[in-house]
C-alpha cells in the first residue's frame, strides 16, 4: 500500500512541476497568470491528461530501486517528445492556433528540464547503492569450521560464504561461479558486494588467495582505483573474480524490457546519453555530472582491459545469469595508465626508428583500454591472414567501417609532417606485436623508418613468417635502390587495392 502511495505522490509532483512551468512561461511572457489561466485553462487541462497518459505508458516514474537515473532520463525525453507531438496535432486539429507558442512549448520543454533536474536528486535521496559484505566476519572465523567440500576434498569454502552468495545472487549463479572458481576458492578467499575501493582496505585480513566481488562493475565510480585496490590485497598469483553487465547484454535487456518499438526509442535515447555523451569532449561534463559514475555502459572488450592494466591475467571468462564473469590472477603491479582511453582522436605508442617509441595518431576504432589486452587477444585467437588478430572483439562497429576504407589512418598524415613516418615503408607496431617478430628481424626492422602503406598490400603474406619475409624483401630492395623502391612498391600496392580489392583485415 505505502509503495502504491508513493508512486501516485510522485505523478502529483510531476504534475506539480508541470503547474509551476506553465507559471515561469506567464512571467516571462509579461502577462497576468489568471489572464492566462482563463485564456489557456483547456490547453492546461488537455496537456495534464495527454502528460499523464503518456509518462504511464512509458512507465516514467519508477516502480522499484532497479531502475536507473540514464533509463530514467530517456523514458522522460521519449515521453515529452510523444506528449509535444500530440499536444501539435491536438493544437491544429482544434483550431487552437491562437494559444501563446511560448506558453504552451515553454511548458512542455521546461517541464521536461525540472523533471530531469528533480529526478536526478530523486535517484540521489531514494536510490542510493547500498554495499553487502558477504565475507566470513571475524566471529565466524574463530567459530568452528563448516565447510563444503567443491569437487576436490583438499578444496574448502566456508558455508557461510556459499550461504551468503546464494542470498545476494541466487542459486545458478553462485553454483556457476563455483564451478568457474572451484580449484580456486580456499579459506584465505573473500567473497563481498561493494563499489567503494576504500571498503576494501578495511578487509580484516592484508592478503588474500582469492577476492570475488559480487557487484557488477558498471556500478563502480572508480573502477580503475578500485582494481588497484584489489591488487594490493591479493597475494602475487592470487585470483579476483567479478561480474559486468556488457553493452550487449544491457541492449538486450533494454530491448526485451520494454514495449516493441518504444524499446528501441529508449535504446536509442540510452546510446546517445550512455555512449555518445562520455565520448565528446563538450558533452562529457554533462554525462559525468547527472551519471555519478553508476550504471556506466562497459564493453566486455574495455572491461577486460581495465582488469588487465590493474596487474592481471585474464585466465577465464564466462556468462552466468544476466552477466560475463571474468577471473583474472595477479601478475603483478598496475600498468601505467594512458591518454587514449577518451574521445575520438587518440595517440597510440609505437615502435620507430631505431627502437624509439613515438606516438602514432589515429581515429579511434577499438573500445576503450583495448591496447591492454593485446596479449590476451593473441593468446586466444592467434593471427589471421593479414596479420591482424582473429575475431578481434575489441574493434567496434564504427570502427570496423573506418578500417575499412581506412579512415582511422588520416590522422596518421600528422606523423608523417613530422617525420617519424614516411609515405611506404612497415607498419609502426605496439611493443607487444614487435616481440613477436624473430630477433633479426627486430634488429633489421628498427634501421628503417615505418611507413603508412606496408609492403603487405605488394605480396600479400598469409602469416606471420611470411610477412616477415615481405619485410625483409623489402629491406633488400630498399637498401640498394630506396627512392626507386618506395615508388615501385607504392603503385603496385595502388593496383592490388584498386583492382584486386586487396585489404588488410
Amino acid at each position: 500500500m505505502r509503495k502504491h502511495l508513493i508512486y501516485i505522490l510522485l505523478y502529483l509532483f510531476d504534475i506539480l512541476l508541470l503547474f509551476v512551468s506553465f507559471f515561469i512561461m506567464t512571467l516571462i511572457k509579461g502577462v497576468s497568470f489568471m489572464q492566462y489561466v482563463d485564456t489557456h485553462s483547456v490547453f492546461l487541462l488537455t496537456l495534464i491528461i495527454i502528460w499523464l497518459l503518456v509518462s504511464m505508458s512509458v512507465r516514467k516514474v519508477p516502480r522499484n530501486h532497479k531502475c536507473d537515473y540514464p533509463l530514467f532520463v530517456a523514458k522522460v525525453l521519449l515521453a515529452d517528445s510523444t506528449i509535444i507531438g500530440i499536444t501539435v496535432l491536438l493544437i491544429f486539429a482544434f483550431g487552437q492556433a491562437t494559444l501563446s507558442r511560448l506558453v504552451v512549448f515553454g511548458t512542455m520543454v521546461l517541464g521536461a528540464i525540472l523533471e530531469i533536474l528533480f529526478g536526478r536528486l530523486f535517484f540521489k535521496l531514494f536510490f542510493k547503492e547500498e554495499e553487502t559484505d558477504i565475507s566470513p566476519s571475524e566471529e565466524e572465523i574463530v567459530e568452528e569450521e563448516k565447510s563444503s567440500v567443491i569437487s576436490d576434498e583438499k578444496i574448502k569454502i566456508k558455508r557461510s560464504v556459499i550461504d551468503g552468495m546464494q542470498k545476494e545472487i541466487g542459486v545458478d549463479t553462485t553454483n556457476g561461479i563455483l564451478e568457474m572458481m572451484s580449484d580456486k576458492l580456499t579459506d584465505r578467499s573473500v567473497v563481498l558486494s561493494i563499489v567503494n575501493p576504500f571498503n576494501l582496505s578495511a578487509l580484516p585480513e592484508n592478503s588474500y588467495q582469492c577476492i570475488i566481488n559480487l557487484h557488477r562493475i558498471n556500478d563502480i565510480s572508480n573502477l580503475n582505483l578500485f582494481f588497484e585496490k584489489v591488487n594490493e590485497k591479493l597475494d602475487e598469483g592470487g585470483y579476483f573474480l567479478c561480474c559486468v553487465e556488457t553493452e550487449e547484454l544491457r541492449k538486450k535487456r533494454i530491448l526485451k524490457k520494454n514495449y516493441w518499438g518504444l524499446n528501441y526509442l529508449i535504446y536509442f535515447f540510452d546510446f546517445i546519453y550512455k555512449r555518445a555523451f562520455p565520448k565528446m569532449k563538450i558533452t562529457r561534463p554533462i554525462y559525468r555530472f547527472f551519471s555519478d559514475g553508476r550504471n556506466m555502459v562497459i564493453s566486455r572488450a574495455e572491461a577486460l582491459g581495465r582488469i588487465s592494466r590493474g596487474g592481471f591475467s585474464i585466465e577465464n571468462e564466462k556468462f552466468i545469469g544476466r552477466y560475463l564473469f571474468i577471473e583474472g590472477c595477479k601478475v603483478g603491479d598496475p600498468l601505467p595508465l594512458n591518454s587514449n582511453n577518451e574521445g575520438v582522436f587518440i595517440k597510440l605508442p609505437r615502435v620507430g626508428k631505431g627502437g624509439k617509441m613515438i606516438n602514432v595518431y589515429k581515429l579511434r576504432t577499438m573500445h576503450p583500454y583495448a591496447e591492454y589486452i593485446q596479449d590476451y587477444v593473441y593468446r586466444r585467437y592467434n593471427i589471421q591472414s593479414g596479420g591482424k588478430f582473429n575475431n578481434d572483439f575489441r574493434i567496434t562497429t564504427w570502427g570496423a567501417f573506418c578500417r575499412k576504407i581506412w579512415l582511422d589512418e588520416f590522422p596518421m598524415f600528422i606523423n608523417v609532417f613530422k617525420g617519424e613516418l614516411k609515405l611506404f615503408g612497415v607498419r609502426p607496431l605496439s611493443a607487444q606485436y614487435f616481440s613477436l617478430y624473430k630477433k633479426d628481424v627486430q634488429e633489421r626492422r628498427i634501421k628503417y623508418k615505418p611507413g603508412l602503406v606496408p609492403p603487405y598490400y605488394v605480396d600479400l603474406p598469409v602469416n606471420l613468417d611470411e610477412i616477415q619475409e615481405s619485410e625483409m624483401k623489402y629491406f633488400d630492395k630498399y637498401d640498394r635502390h630506396p627512392f626507386f623502391t618506395d615508388i615501385v612498391y607504392f603503385f603496385k600496392s595502388f593496383v592490388n587495392i584498386c583492382f584486386k580489392h586487396a585489404r588488410s583485415k
